[in-house]
């Protein structure tokens, strides 16, 4: 029932946001939304994606792969991508 509710429900932050972490021997990548955290041995830098061109290259740079669909993507808390 809880993951029915977290996956469909419209207020789920889970349907609203957008979340994304990848982790790897040298790095750990986190975005809420539009904020992304990019953590590493020598500290952490954080940058704002601008729209989903940047989106979609963050993928193909730290997560490994390409989705072109990606600059379509509707995300009800960013209002420019809704």
């Amino acid at each position: 029932m809880a993951n029915h509710f977290v996956s469909t429900f419209p207020d789920s932050p889970f349907v609203t946001r957008l979340m994304l972490r990848a982790l790897t021997q040298t790095l750990r990548v986190s975005m809420m939304n539009q904020d992304v955290t990019v953590r590493d041995a020598s500290g952490q830098q954080k940058r704002v994606i601008a729209d989903r061109a940047g989106l979609r290259q963050l993928l193909i740079e730290h997560f490994g792969f390409d989705l072109p669909e990606v600059e379509r993507l509707r995300v009800p808390s960013v209002p420019q991508w809704s």
